[in-house]
């Protein structure tokens, strides 16, 4: 390099790296260019600024991870925001990890554009997606080798980076035929339009509309970082009314979230416990419509009563269901939560595209076609619901190739099922990660529990229920009215009856003689203690058959959960956890002698 004292390995005109210490790389973007790369880093600028997908990172942002997976989404690009040399101090303290001792803060001063570390990590939430994710080596990379980078001074190979530090830059021929990441004018007409007028009202209260896979998911994320990135916004409110691929939490609820960082990586990726949940128990909503608008009109009634909402920027995810009933619930959502801006992003496929604009003129007269939902005592919870609607409207066209939307599979050749079973392996991948057998199951007393589910029969007795949830996956919530109790440990849900959701959890076991509920779960044993007791069968949403099947990538594995011995004939595996429309085997544990079902 001409510009500096120190040789740096060229990569592509305006973008130069070197080896800094065994796990990280120090990269030099010059002015006004863009780097795209895939797999996971950890990014810390050292001098000036870089963007990725709408957030701004400077010397005073810590160090933050970024991922951009192969195959799942598109990939990402950091691109130069600021060269100039702030942070001092900083910079000093990250330097001091160089191996070679030669990246000091004059030679730092003299080198063009920004500077950043950018390096990989490894942990054990990233060992159980690898292990347990549908095609989870594409998404996290192969575990690094041990010596990472090594200790030797020479500059690493490009393609050698994926292997032993868990990402690599993109090549030109990956940019040319993969989907990338860009922003559209579009975007920014959507955040700079309602700012620079007047007499806009304070916050700006954005939903998105549109089609499966149009890139409603990858809009939400860089509104929410634009807003996360202003100095007018300290939190946004994100409402996910998303079952089937949320963004923050596994299917089969709605959510309310308060987001104070960056999101930079796919819904996988960021993976976070809710202020507010309801329960929905399905990823069709076809099925549990009542539940579905009753829980929408949940949430509406707890930001209403939280003053930490109040002129709050707001983002709403919505599902991509955009057709007969996807199109009443649309209306539904948009009267419930009075956004100011409406952004319906289009695509040259019908069959993904709502049927006519969703302005406030098109809504107001907007007649249901499929539901007959009674609104008569709505006026007291929901005062504004009947309100003239106020709200702007963008209608924007997707990135996305429209000749994707034949495909079977979304845009990147993942399956909508390999979307979600990714997301509820990502809830429990660090727990899991050394295997279902090896997991700490905390305990919960079934003296203190009702377990219940949808259409629950009568003639159905408790031990016949133990058995359904027994080796499932169970939702675990706060305790709703007991008027529908028929047993005081069993629940009846009625149809259109919410209750909160706090978290998700797999039985392990169930210790019949202490009464005790083994269960792996993320939440921490205080949140257990002081806000579940009220199971629900959660066989509708179902457990990802990796955690049941063969694990290639673990050592002396062993399937947590086997059918029972008939007639003294040792019992097969269980290959597949109960799911709709399947009659679940009886089974047992492997366990250390506890008297189990």
């Amino acid at each position: 390099m001409a510009d500096t004292t120190v040789k740096m390995k060229c990569l592509k005109p305006g973008v130069f790296y070197r080896h800094y210490n065994s796990t990280s790389l120090i990269v030099q973007l010059k002015k006004n260019t863009k780097l795209y790369f895939v797999g996971k880093c950890s990014i810390k600028i050292l001098k000036g600024s870089v963007g990725v997908l709408g957030f701004e990172l400077n010397s005073n942002t810590p160090l933050t991870n970024i991922y951009s997976p192969k195959g799942h989404s598109s990939l990402l690009y950091l691109k130069t925001k600021s060269t100039k040399f702030k942070n001092r101090t900083h910079a000093l303290k990250y330097l001091n990890g160089d191996d070679e001792g030669i990246f000091q803060l004059d030679v730092l001063k003299e080198m063009e554009g920004a500077v950043f570390l950018m390096g990989g990590f490894e942990n054990s939430w990233c060992d159980g997606l690898r292990t347990y994710a549908p095609d989870g080596i594409s998404l996290m990379g192969r575990k690094p080798q041990a010596e990472w980078l090594g200790t030797c001074r020479r500059i690493p190979l490009a393609r050698t980076l994926m292997q032993r530090i868990g990402f690599r830059f993109a090549s030109d021929y990956q940019i040319q035929t993969k989907r990338v990441f860009e922003v559209p004018n579009e975007w920014r007409r959507v955040y700079r339009d309602p700012l620079e007028n007047p007499h806009f009202e304070l916050g700006l209260k954005i939903a998105t509309f549109g089609g499966k896979g149009v890139g409603k998911s990858t809009f939400n994320r860089w509104i929410v970082n634009k807003f996360t990135g202003s100095l007018s916004s300290d939190i946004t409110l994100f409402i996910d009314l998303d079952i089937g691929q949320p963004e923050f939490t596994p299917p089969g609820v709605i959510s309310l979230f308060y987001i104070d960082r960056e999101i930079l990586g796919p819904n996988f990726t960021h993976i976070r416990q809710p202020v507010k949940s309801i329960y929905i128990g399905t990823i069709s909503v076809a099925e549990s419509v009542k539940t579905y608008i009753n829980g929408m009109k949940e949430l509406k009634k707890y930001i209403d009563g939280d003053t930490k909402s109040v002129n709050c920027d707001f983002v709403i995810n919505t599902m991509g269901y955009c057709q007969g009933l996807g199109v009443d619930l649309a209306v539904e959502a948009i009267k419930i939560f009075r956004p100011n801006i409406v952004v319906q992003i289009g695509i040259n496929n019908e069959r993904r595209c709502y049927p006519f604009d969703l302005t406030q003129e098109n809504v107001s007269g907007y007649d249901p076609v499929v539901l007959n939902t009674d609104h008569t005592d709505w006026e007291i919870e929901l005062p504004h619901y009947n309100f003239p609607l106020k709200h702007s409207f963008f209608r924007i066209q997707s990135i996305c190739d429209s000749e994707e939307g034949e495909r079977n599979q979304n845009q990147w050749g993942f399956s909508s099922k390999d979307l979600r079973d990714t997301l509820i392996v990502s809830y429990f991948a660090a727990e899991i990660n050394h295997g279902v057998l090896k997991a700490e199951p905390k305990m919960i007393s079934l003296d203190e529990v009702v377990i219940g589910a949808t259409g629950l029969g009568r003639t159905l007795n408790y031990e016949h229920v133990l058995q359904a949830i027994n080796g499932n996956l169970v939702a675990l919530c706060k305790t709703p009215c007991r008027n529908s109790t028929f047993d005081n440990r069993l629940y009846h849900l009625e149809i259109g009856k919410v209750v909160d959701f706090v978290g998700y959890g797999i039985v392990r076991s169930i210790d019949l003689p202490e009464k005790k509920l083994h269960i792996i779960t993320p939440l921490s044993k205080e949140l257990l203690e002081t806000c579940t007791n009220y199971v629900v069968n959660a066989s509708n949403i179902g457990l990802p058959s990796m955690i049941f099947g063969d694990k290639p990538l673990l050592d002396n594995h062993e399937d947590p959960y086997i059918v029972n011995a008939i007639n003294g004939v040792p019992g097969n595996k269980l290959h597949a956890p109960s799911k709709r429309g399947f009659a679940p085997k009886k089974i047992e544990h492997r366990s250390l002698g506890v008297q189990i079902l």
